[in-house]
């Protein structure tokens, strides 16, 4: 055996999450399929159970049929309907996703939440929990239902499509030593939102130099750049916007987040962040689908 062939490993291997776990219930990875990006894995006692299951149906099928053939007349199609079905119902027992268990059991439990979600709609069930917010505090924070409390934040992001990679990678870094060190127990959620292009400022400060000048020439010019940007980018043009939604158990979290967060903008990680007041809080949520 050559000194390549002895590091590759095994065409299928799998990794032993439990010291207590039996070899037979190890996940074992399917590399025809892992290829095609299908992160299907397969256990051998899974395996086993739904070999025994195909080789019982089969036989209750051979000896249901071999008995009476007429009954392969008027229940032959219905028999092998249903055998696609135990068919279908087996694949999913045996086979799983590494992350999320078996197919049969997400299969399951995604069946189950569109089931308790519409009975939720319909008024027949009360919800898991409390959901929905509270009035907005004078301060900006913003109080949930359940007892959660978040703040809003308009965000300047960093990145620029001309940045150099070394910018990139610094700010690559500045971002994964925030997210290292951050509270976990606090959700932070980035909005982004496509709005008109608001120019009254700029208009306000082309206004301000057309009068700290008395040349004529350099008025002109002033003067038209004011008119392009009223007539044609005021209300006209798009602009993205992001916001910053920071979620937390109680306002301690929150607000040791928040400082987090600020000592991170020093280092780097956007160009600025500054918290919503009350007013612009609850226009925003009110116009986000999902909080009305």
């Amino acid at each position: 055996m050559s000194n390549d062939d002895s590091i590759q490993p095994n065409y299928i291997y799998g990794f032993k999450t439990d010291l207590r776990q039996k070899s037979s219930a190890v996940e074992l990875r399917i590399d025809k399929v892992d290829k095609f990006n299908i992160p299907y894995a397969l256990i051998p006692k899974r395996a086993v159970y739904g070999i025994l299951m195909i080789v019982v149906i089969g036989l209750f099928n051979f000896f249901f049929m071999i008995t009476d053939v007429k009954r392969l007349l008027y229940l032959g199609l219905p028999l092998v309907i249903g055998d696609i079905g135990i068919l279908i119902l087996i694949f999913l027992y045996v086979f799983i996703f590494p992350k999320f268990g078996s197919l049969l059991y997400i299969s399951t439990n995604l069946i189950s939440h569109i089931y308790y979600n519409r009975q939720v709609r319909k008024g027949k069930k009360p919800r898991s929990k409390a959901t929905g917010f509270l009035p907005t505090r004078k301060d900006g924070l913003v109080r949930y239902a359940n007892g959660d409390v978040a703040r809003m934040f308009w965000l300047d992001g960093k990145t620029l499509k001309t940045a150099y990679p070394h910018e990139v990678l610094k700010q690559e870094e500045v971002a994964a030593a925030y997210h290292n060190n951050r509270n976990r127990t606090v959700t932070e959620t980035i909005i982004t939102s496509s709005e008109k292009q608001n120019t009254e400022l700029q208009i306000e400060n082309l206004r301000a130099m057309e009068k700290t000048t008395d040349n004529e020439g350099i008025q002109d010019l002033i003067n038209l750049q004011r008119r392009y940007v009223e007539q044609r980018i005021e209300g006209a043009r798009t602009t993205f916007v992001q916001y910053l939604l920071m979620i937390a158990p109680d306002e301690r979290n929150l607000e040791d987040a928040i400082e987090t967060l600020f000592a991170s903008v020093e280092e780097g990680l956007y160009y600025n962040v500054s918290a919503m007041t009350k007013q612009e809080t609850d226009r925003l949520l009110s116009e986000i689908k999902g909080f009305r």
